[in-house]
This record gives C-alpha cells, sequence and structure tokens, in this order.
C-alpha cells in the first residue's frame, strides 16, 4: 500500500505500453486521489464521503457482478485500512505536485472520453471529475468551489447525457 510513488512513477514512465498504462492510470488516479482526500480532509468521515464513494465505485463500475471477486474487495479493504498511515508519509510538497498531476489526468481523462463522445464511459468521467472536484473542495481549506465542475459544465454543455452522469454520481454520493 505504501508503494504510491512507484505507482506514480509508471504512470509517468514513456516506456511503458499504453494498454498498460491506461490500466495503471485507471487504478492511481482513483487511488492518489483518494490518498489525498485522507490528507488533506485528515480522515474527517464527513468531507471524505464523497471522495471514498468514488473510490469504491472506480472499482465496481468497470466490471460486471460476475467478474467481481474477493480479491478485488480485499484490496480495497486493505487499501482503506492502510490509507491513513499513508496518507501521513505524503510531505507537502508531494501532495501539492500529486494533487496538480491528478488535476491534469482527470482532465485528460474527461475529455477524451466526452470529447470523444464515448457515452458508455461517461460514468467513469462523472466519478472522476466529481471525486476530483471534491479533492479541490477539501485541500482548498474546506472552501466550496465547484471550479472543475463549472468549467466542465461549461465546456460541454451541450453533453446532456455526460450532466445526467453527473447528477447521477453525485445523487449517490449523497446517499452514501
Amino acid at each position: 500500500m505504501g508503494k504510491y510513488r512507484e505507482s506514480f512513477a509508471l504512470c509517468n514512465n514513456k516506456s511503458v505500453d499504453r494498454y498498460d498504462e491506461g490500466i495503471i492510470k485507471g487504478l492511481t488516479i482513483p487511488y492518489m486521489i483518494y490518498l489525498l482526500g485522507m490528507r488533506y480532509g485528515g480522515g474527517k468521515a464527513d468531507s471524505l464521503k464523497d471522495i471514498k464513494f468514488g473510490w469504491r465505485a472506480s472499482f465496481e463500475l468497470p466490471w460486471s457482478t460476475n467478474d467481481k471477486n474477493d480479491i478485488m474487495y480485499s484490496f480495497i479493504d486493505i487499501a482503506e485500512k492502510n490509507a491513513d498511515a499513508v496518507a501521513g508519509t505524503i510531505k507537502d510538497e508531494e501532495a501539492a505536485g500529486y494533487l496538480k498531476w491528478c488535476k491534469k489526468e482527470v482532465s485528460k481523462r474527461v475529455d477524451e472520453i466526452v470529447g470523444n463522445k464515448c457515452s458508455e464511459s461517461y460514468y467513469i468521467a462523472a466519478n472522476l471529475l466529481v471525486t476530483m472536484n471534491e479533492l479541490m473542495n477539501i485541500s482548498n481549506s474546506g472552501e466550496v468551489t465547484d471550479v472543475m465542475l463549472a468549467y466542465y459544465y461549461k465546456k460541454y454543455s451541450r453533453y446532456l447525457a455526460f450532466k445526467k452522469e453527473i447528477i447521477a454520481f453525485r445523487d449517490k454520493c449523497d446517499e452514501v
């Protein structure tokens, strides 16, 4: 669990196969958002509710019910149990760099999915966007700004299916 630095390095390694890079980033980005949420949120349950839901959803959404298994749930449980300790090892300058990287990667993924009209993957873009927005709110001394959401609402104002996914994801977060 403490190997987040190695995962981050792999995501930025230009020699990694593009397919593998997608898989690695698909797991690393939500985990880094979760770790940074723990770090900036101080483990407060209310401030982390949406981020924790997004973290779990990032594992559950891509697989059908038949593919979910005990190994996946064990990984999630172990990662969550150790997240507070791991988040405590992230230095201030590292956290700022990871936050900037996560924002860039989330923006890139949202633009790839929505910009290419991959409507079957809008839920992934919505998950990443909402959780990243929450992380930015937490890291901004708790001041709710919703800057990232506002930007993408405006940028993709004509993409109603994408907006519906964002609303649906936020509603699911509120139910948790």
